[in-house]
């Protein structure tokens, strides 16, 4: 299967919100800087309705959402919380929307997602990334759990395949 480009989804979430590649690059990155670092503190993290990424040893019980990551990486880059929301937000479906299309899809140095198929049947598997692997102290392993929502859709696409 094929994947797109992290600069290929920059370059959409910028084309559909009209504001320069490399602020909707610096916003994506601060993200994905700042849920790896919950990982590696111990924290849980969740993507939207793709994975939800589940340290072996959690510090504590608090999930953080996306509008709070928004409100960080908004403070940290400048940015105003609304465009910084609808940037994660953008960024998240188009990753949700390249799974269903049956794409493989990496969030950079956390995790990936492969699309399985067997026979006329699609699955997904999701998988820590082997960076994220090596970063984890001690020991200490991430459970990834796909969203229930990409496995029935996918679900649904093979039904209509077949």
């Amino acid at each position: 299967m094929r994947k797109k480009s992290f600069g290929c989804r920059v370059y959409n979430v910028a084309n559909d919100y009209n504001i320069e590649q490399t602020s909707v690059n610096k916003i994506i990155n601060s993200y994905i800087n700042r849920c790896r670092c919950d990982l590696l503190c111990g924290r849980e993290v969740r993507f939207i309705n793709l994975v939800s990424l589940i340290p072996e040893v959690m510090t504590t019980n608090e999930i953080k959402t996306t509008a709070f990551y928004a409100k960080e990486v908004a403070a940290e880059t400048g940015f105003p919380y609304y465009t910084v929301l609808a940037v994660i937000k953008n960024y998240l479906k188009g990753l949700v929307q390249d799974v269903l299309g049956l794409r493989n899809v990496d969030i950079r140095r956390i995790v990936r997602i492969h699309i399985v198929k067997r026979e006329t049947k699609y699955s997904v598997h999701s998988a820590i990334s082997a960076s994220m692997k090596g970063a984890m102290v001690g020991g200490n392993t991430v459970r990834v759990h796909t969203s229930k929502y990409l496995t029935s859709v996918l679900a649904e696409i093979e039904r209509v395949a077949v």
